[in-house]
């Protein structure tokens, strides 16, 4: 998550919020701390709160007034074999169809007692939207 300006067509220059709100299904620290993070600052007053309807008027009227989210995408098998070996793409992609008890059993063969590496039937849709964020970082 970051806050940066981004130039519209317009040359209207917006405060961007980078953060898409696809998250791990299980409830973590880190997943608590960016609700927190969000709700902060829409309390604060920099994330817009109203409704679609009420948006319309802000944009034309006060374009500069919140930060605005730009939505990330998700990268495609070809810009992260760019990247990455295809067979590592293949490993994450079939993280997806692993129990919970495989997915515990590899994060914690994998984290050899670090407690900083989780794998998750999550992993594979939150790395290609990570991967596509990078473009929208690009933009800002």
């Amino acid at each position: 998550m970051a806050q940066h300006e981004t130039t519209t067509k317009n040359s209207t220059r917006l405060p961007t919020l980078i953060y898409d709100g696809v998250a791990c299904s299980r409830q973590d620290a880190a997943t608590t701390r960016i609700e927190h993070i969000m709700r902060m600052f829409k309390k604060s007053g920099l994330g817009f709160t109203g409704s679609g309807a009420d948006l319309i008027p802000v944009v034309q009227t006060e374009p500069n007034k919140y930060m605005w989210r730009l939505p990330a995408r998700q990268a495609t098998r070809e810009e992260i074999c760019t990247v990455h070996h295809p067979a590592h793409f293949v490993w994450v992609k079939a993280l997806s169809n692993k129990t919970t008890q495989e997915l515990g059993e590899l994060s914690e063969r994998m984290d050899q007692g670090r407690d900083s590496i989780y794998v998750g039937g999550t992993t594979y849709g939150a790395s290609l939207i990570s991967a596509g964020a990078i473009e929208t970082c690009v933009l800002v």
